[in-house]
């Protein structure tokens, strides 16, 4: 398999933005689009300043950088690292604490904040929301327990948790180890030092979407990445040098004046297939995807299929195909919330769960939580995926 990370500069909407795309065997199986100067801060700490309290809405509005009001609902601020002098430790309009951007503002939603914070690696997600080592449901008892032992040599703090990966089970246990200690020390210092720094301090930044495609992808097979960007090379090449140094022959930078890479690579058109409402399958049949305010809409279709000569059993077939083309769907257009999919009808015992494991397996490896619950009695199948960042769609929007 040959793994390509691309970042390539591109204006959209007149405006410079740099879009990264990792494909796999030449398909593409990840887009980000950040416009320049104005990137996303989602999972970002800072230090911030409680504006109002509002019983009606059961949340704070908090003040977190200049001109930027987020909203803290009461249940995500059990745990604040709060900002005190004496013994008060209510909080209430003037308070400061430190809060994570969990959402970024959507059209007329303001950000979401969170008190309990977290920091990603590797292998762990070590937070302030409880206490002990927590491992993926993914994992069997077997491999839980002897991540255990591995962990036993780790500085684990009796102050945070520990959410273990499903990746952790191939890791080795020197790398797992160090993950943890990375993050345990760098939670550490953010609550240590946040307690310490004016509201509006960023305390802590995320890693920019193509570095999180690399961390993602460092491992795989054939694995290449290429960038138009002096920037975004510089801060790839500073990243592998301290953490894949095996890869430092596997970055380029590209300088052809006579043809931008993002023309090369056919952006234009990948960007506008992938925010399509219609997607063709091999078969003839489709696919319609619609994002609505309140979840999304995908329906399946026979399409172009000649429907005289067309027998039910293959309808089976179609949702098959259906089932793994939606699943990349979802992950490429990053899709969450609630998605309902309607497939074509089934007659035969068997064909909905069939279609329900096929759907799991396409998210067996999708770094945002997804949920692939039911089939209703009316032939729905009802997925949850949890929100990490815009759509693609809304990234396009700016």
């Amino acid at each position: 398999m040959e793994t390509r990370l691309i970042v390539a500069d591109m204006p959209i909407h007149e405006k410079p933005a740099r879009v990264s795309v990792l494909t796999r065997n030449g398909r593409p199986a990840e887009i980000d689009v950040s416009f320049i100067g104005s990137e996303s801060k989602l999972d970002n700490i800072y230090v911030g300043h409680i504006e109002s309290r509002s019983d009606t809405t059961g949340g704070f509005f908090v003040r977190f950088s200049e001109g930027e009001t987020g909203y803290l609902p009461f249940k995500d601020a059990e745990n604040a690292v709060i900002k005190y002098s004496g013994k008060d430790r209510q909080l209430k309009p003037e308070s400061e604490l430190l809060v994570q951007v969990v959402t970024d503002a959507v059209k007329t939603k303001r950000t979401r904040l969170s008190a309990n914070l977290s920091v990603k690696g590797r292998y762990v997600v070590a937070g302030t929301d409880a206490q002990g080592i927590f491992f993926s449901k993914k994992l069997s008892a077997e491999t839980k327990e002897e991540l255990k032992a591995v962990l036993s040599d780790a500085s684990l703090s009796d102050r945070f948790s520990y959410v273990i990966r499903t990746n952790a089970a191939s890791a080795a246990r020197e790398d797992l180890i160090s993950d943890v200690n990375a993050l345990t020390e760098k939670l550490e210092y953010i609550t240590r030092i946040g307690v310490s720094r004016p509201w509006g301090t960023c305390l802590y930044r995320r890693k920019n979407p193509w570095t999180e495609m690399l961390v993602r992808s460092a491992a795989e097979e054939g694995f290449r990445i290429t960038t138009d960007d002096a920037e975004v090379y510089e801060e790839l090449r500073l990243y592998i040098e301290d953490n894949h140094p095996e890869l430092s022959s596997r970055l380029s930078f590209y300088s052809d004046s006579m043809v931008e890479l993002y023309r090369l690579h056919k952006f234009s058109t990948l960007l506008d297939h992938c925010t399509s409402e219609k997607v063709w399958l091999p078969s003839g049949a489709s696919i319609v995807i619609q994002q609505t305010e309140a979840f999304v809409c995908i329906d399946v279709n026979t399409g172009k299929l000649v429907k005289k000569t067309f027998r039910k059993e293959d309808f089976h077939k179609v949702n098959m195909e259906a089932a793994r083309e939606i699943s990349a769907q979802i992950r490429l257009r990053n899709l969450s919330g609630t998605i309902l999919v309607d497939f074509i009808n089934m007659t035969a015992k068997g064909q909905e769960q069939e279609l329900l494991d096929t759907m799991a397996a396409g998210f067996a490896s999708d770094p945002v939580k997804t949920n692939v619950v039911d089939i209703t009695r009316l032939g729905i199948m009802e997925i949850t995926r949890r929100k990490s960042r815009k759509s693609l769609k809304e990234q396009l929007q700016g």
